[in-house]
């Protein structure tokens, strides 16, 4: 898994969570970089 991979599904999902629990796009979209960027970073170090 790419770094762009994992951030493009930790932005899907993130938008859609923080959509949901913040009912506001832009901090869902905020927390799905977020949440992408550290799952791509764990996953890249896990899996070389």
């Amino acid at each position: 898994m790419t770094i762009a991979t994992g951030i493009a599904v930790g932005v899907g999902l993130g938008t859609v969570l923080g959509t949901a629990i913040f009912d506001n796009i832009g901090i869902g979209i905020a927390v799905g970089i977020a949440i992408g960027v550290a799952v791509s970073q764990f996953m890249h170090s896990r899996f070389k």
